[in-house]
């Protein structure tokens, strides 16, 4: 088996290409990916690391059935993967408590925490909870989820936490005296403050377990055509098509389009950000095209005092104290 330098690895490269480059960071790990969905990069991700034989893939995600799909797909492409299912809804906190329960009862360590679900630009919604669904699902779920299971992840080897952020995080930073848009909903704003969230609190968690062996990165996966762009209307598409070369004047998806990245490709910088300890020194940095790029973040995303202050702000608005 043949390894690739990773100062080559660029936008095409393969996430099974990136994960043979490490490994030792995955054989008899354990990994845990939400939103692992077959359309996603999410499962492009975890087909690329089963097969480096890990110790245990855990799916976690809201619907059951489409886990049970990823789960039948994965182990039909390898054989026998080890793979486990965790129900997490992002968007109900007792829930995630439940799934941290669950995770608990099975005593194992968690070498790395994948961040992977996400939604995008949806229609206005509150949760039960009464917090924006975007930012619910993209940042404050997994964050509820991660900050619970820290214990864990610091018992095992690997100790690193990945954050799947967007290029999308550049449509706004975060709204902190209205994160639920109660004055006025902006879609793509509500989608770039909890890619914003997420960017920050991958440089604060960084900082703050440092001394502790945890390392955390964030990344832009790159455009990759998947059912997160559902709610995008015609006109969108069209003018995304025009600026780009993305779309058809149809609608449709111009594949052909170098914009794109395939499921594989699209996997390939999570991979890099969950299983290089050559980067570990530059725990709390963005990646993109597999590379360390944080000259690619917006200001407001890595700024240090706004990675302390988002840590404080959502622990208050989540009435939690870690």
């Amino acid at each position: 088996m043949t390894s690739v330098d990773p100062s080559s690895f660029g936008a095409k490269t393969l996430a099974v290409d990136v994960c043979r480059r490490y490994p030792g960071s995955i054989k008899d790990r354990v990994i845990l990916i939400t939103g692992p969905t077959v359309t996603s990069i999410g499962y492009g991700t975890a087909e690329a690391v089963a097969q480096l034989d890990p110790k245990l893939l855990i799916l976690a995600g809201r619907d059951m059935t489409k886990l049970e799909q990823a789960r039948h797909k994965l182990q039909s492409k390898v054989k026998d993967a080890p793979v486990k299912l965790l129900k997490l809804c992002l968007t109900d906190s007792a829930q995630i408590k439940e799934a941290v329960e669950e995770l608990r009862s099975w005593q194992t360590p968690i070498d790395v925490v994948i961040n992977n679900a996400a939604v995008m630009d949806t229609p206005y919604e509150l949760t039960p909870e009464g917090h924006e669904l975007q930012f619910a699902t993209n940042y404050l779920g997994p964050w509820l989820f991660t900050q619970s299971i820290i214990p864990l992840v610091l018992e095992s080897k690997g100790k690193r936490v990945v954050m799947v952020s967007s290029v999308g995080h550049h449509n706004g930073d975060i709204r902190w005296d209205d994160p639920a848009y109660t004055k006025g909903y902006d879609r793509k704003h509500a989608y770039g403050q909890g890619k914003t969230a997420d960017i920050l609190y991958a440089k604060e968690l960084a900082k703050r377990f440092r001394g502790q062996g945890l390392t955390a990165f964030s990344l832009d996966p790159g455009g990759i055509s998947t059912p997160l762009q559902k709610h995008w209307s015609l006109e969108e598409k069209q003018e995304v098509g025009r600026k780009y070369g993305a779309f058809h004047q149809d609608g449709t998806v111009n594949h052909e389009a170098d914009v794109w990245k395939t499921i594989d490709q699209g996997a390939s910088t999570t991979c890099r950000a969950a299983f290089d300890p050559d980067i570990a020194s530059e725990s709390g940095s963005f990646l993109v095209d597999c590379q360390i790029r944080n000259d690619k973040r917006a200001s407001y995303a890595g700024d240090d005092a706004a990675a302390e202050r988002l840590w404080k702000w959502t622990n208050e608005l989540m009435g939690e104290s870690f």
